[in-house]
Parts: C-alpha cells; sequence; structure tokens
C-alpha cells in the first residue's frame, strides 16, 4: 500500500514539474543524446564522434574549451586588482579566439553553417 502511495505522490511531483504532462495530452519532452558541444551550440552524435577522428578531435577541443571557461569564470578577479584583471581579460581573449578556431573547424567539416 505505502509503494502505490510513494509511486502516486512522485507521479505527481513528476506532473507538476512538468516531467509527466498527462492532463494535457502531450508526451514527455525527450531527453536529447549525444554530445552537446558547447562551444558550436549543436550535439553530435556519439558514434559520429567514434567513427570520425576529426569529430572526436572538435569534442576534446571543445571539452577542453568548456573547462578552461569554467576555471576562468570561477577565478574572475576584482576590477581594483588591475594587474590580475589585465590578466584574466588575456585569458578571456584567448578562450574567444580558441572558440573562434574550434568553429572554424566545425564549419569545415559542415556541423555549422559558415556564417552562424
Amino acid at each position: 500500500m505505502t509503494a502505490e502511495r510513494d509511486l502516486d505522490q512522485n507521479m505527481k511531483s513528476q506532473r507538476r514539474r512538468g516531467i509527466l504532462n498527462r492532463k494535457r495530452g502531450k508526451a514527455a519532452v525527450p531527453v536529447e543524446t549525444g554530445l552537446f558541444l558547447r562551444s558550436i551550440g549543436r550535439s553530435v552524435e556519439v558514434w559520429q564522434a567514434l567513427d570520425d577522428p576529426a569529430i572526436a578531435l572538435l569534442a576534446s577541443e571543445d571539452a577542453c574549451w568548456c573547462s578552461s571557461m569554467a576555471v576562468m569564470q570561477a577565478h574572475r578577479p576584482s576590477r581594483y586588482h588591475r594587474a590580475e584583471w589585465r590578466e584574466w581579460a588575456a585569458e578571456r581573449e584567448a578562450l574567444a579566439d580558441k572558440r573562434k578556431r574550434i568553429q572554424a573547424m566545425a564549419a569545415e567539416l559542415g556541423l555549422v553553417p559558415i556564417n552562424a
């Protein structure tokens, strides 16, 4: 009896959060599978990265870029520390250049439009 009540409470909770939309007659939003490349804003399927070394390189470059961005944003200095701020801004520019290189590589592979 308690297992049924717990299941019912769980379904009500999911419905409230929008995971289950039985009242509206809509299916739940499917979860996107694959690797999301944040630097280009696009997903690629895992099998593409496994089959094509260029896409695998692109995925690894994107992972390095994402982790570097997270570290950089976590260590943002105060504006009052001018020398540290200049170093941080230079690192931000270097990461922006790396993102442009990743986007150019993706455009060569046909993953994003050239004008995007």
